[in-house]
C-alpha cells in the first residue's frame, strides 16, 4: 500500500472539526472536537477518518456516483501499466503548473497522492479524499514508475464540502478532476476558498467542461462524450434546452455556475483546455 503518515501528528494544529470549527484534541485511539465533543477515532495506519456523520449520502445521487467511480478504480488496480499510463498522460500536461506549487498544498480528492510525482519535493502534501480504497496495497505496481507512493503520505478521509481544517490552513490547493463528484460543487468551492490563504494558488481541473464560443472558434473544448466538433457545436446550441452533456456519474459544471460560486473568494488567473478538460486557476483574494 502506499506509505501513510500520522496524519494526526503531523496536522493536528490546522485540525479543526468539520461541523463547528473547533480547534481537535488528540488522544492516542482518537480526536476529539474540543466544543461539540464529538469524537472520531484514529485508525492504526495513519490516516484520520474526519468525515461529517450528518453527511447525506442520497444528496444528488452522491453515495451511487461515489461507488461507480470507485469501481472503474477498482477495475484499473488490477491493470497497472494501464493505469499507470493513464495517470501519467492525464497529470503530465499540468506538470508546468504543478511544479509552480510551494509550501503547504491540498489535494482535495487526491487519492494515493500521486500528483505529488509532478511537484516540488519540498511541498507539504496532504490528500483528502472521501474513499480510503486509495490507501490499499492493490497499487503497489504503480511504485516503479511513480515513487513518489513510497514517500509518507498524510491523509484524511473527508468530504470536500467539510474539509476538516482551520481557515486560510495552506498556501494553496489542486482540485483534479474532482469537482464533479461532489454532492454541493459551490459549498466545495466555498470550503476550499476558506482554507487557501490570501494570495495562495488554486487548479481546478474539471471533465465535462462548458467551452465559451470564442474558445469553440479558436479550434479548443473537445467532449469526451460527442464524437466531432459539429457535434460539440451542436451541444453548444441545444444547451439551453437539454442541457449540457455529463457524464452518468458526474455533477454538471457550467460556465456561468463557476463564475458565480468562485466570485466570492477567487480571481482567476487562467482558463485553458487540455483536450477535452478544462483547467482554470485561482488566486485567492482577500
Amino acid at each position: 500500500m502506499p506509505a501513510v503518515a500520522d496524519a494526526c501528528a503531523l496536522l493536528l494544529p490546522t485540525l479543526r472539526c468539520p461541523m463547528c470549527r473547533s480547534h481537535m484534541l488528540a488522544s492516542f485511539d482518537a480526536v476529539t472536537c474540543g466544543r461539540c465533543r464529538h469524537r472520531w477515532s484514529r485508525p492504526r495506519e495513519g490516516y484520520l477518518d474526519l468525515r461529517v456523520p450528518t453527511w447525506n449520502p442520497g444528496a444528488r445521487r452522491w453515495q451511487e456516483r461515489q461507488d461507480e467511480t470507485c469501481r472503474y478504480y477498482e477495475s484499473l488496480k488490477t491493470r497497472p501499466e494501464e493505469a499507470v499510463e493513464g495517470f501519467r498522460s492525464d497529470l503530465q500536461s499540468f506538470a508546468p503548473v504543478l511544479a509552480k506549487y510551494r509550501g503547504s498544498v491540498l489535494d482535495i480528492g487526491g487519492g494515493h497522492g500521486i500528483a505529488r510525482a509532478f511537484m516540488s519535493s519540498g511541498i507539504d502534501y496532504v490528500s483528502v479524499d472521501p474513499s480510503i480504497e486509495w490507501l490499499t496495497d492493490d497499487w503497489d505496481g504503480l511504485l516503479d514508475d511513480f515513487p513518489c507512493l513510497a514517500t509518507p503520505l498524510p491523509f484524511v478521509q473527508a468530504y470536500a464540502e467539510g474539509l476538516p481544517f482551520g481557515d486560510a490552513s495552506f498556501d494553496g490547493a489542486i482540485c483534479l478532476w474532482t469537482l464533479n463528484h461532489c454532492a454541493d460543487p459551490a459549498l466545495a468551492l466555498r470550503e476550499i476558498g476558506r482554507v487557501v490563504r490570501t494570495g495562495g494558488r488554486f487548479l481546478l481541473v474539471v471533465e465535462d467542461g462548458e467551452p465559451t464560443w470564442s474558445e469553440l472558434a479558436s479550434g479548443n473544448g473537445e467532449h469526451y462524450l460527442l464524437r466531432s466538433r459539429m457535434h460539440v457545436m451542436a451541444a453548444k446550441v441545444a444547451k439551453p434546452v437539454r442541457g449540457w452533456p455529463t457524464q452518468r456519474d458526474h455533477v454538471a459544471i457550467g460556465n456561468r455556475a463557476l463564475d458565480q460560486w468562485t466570485t466570492g473568494g477567487f480571481s482567476l488567473r487562467r482558463r485553458w483546455w487540455v483536450g477535452c478538460y478544462l483547467a482554470l486557476e485561482y488566486e485567492r483574494r482577500p
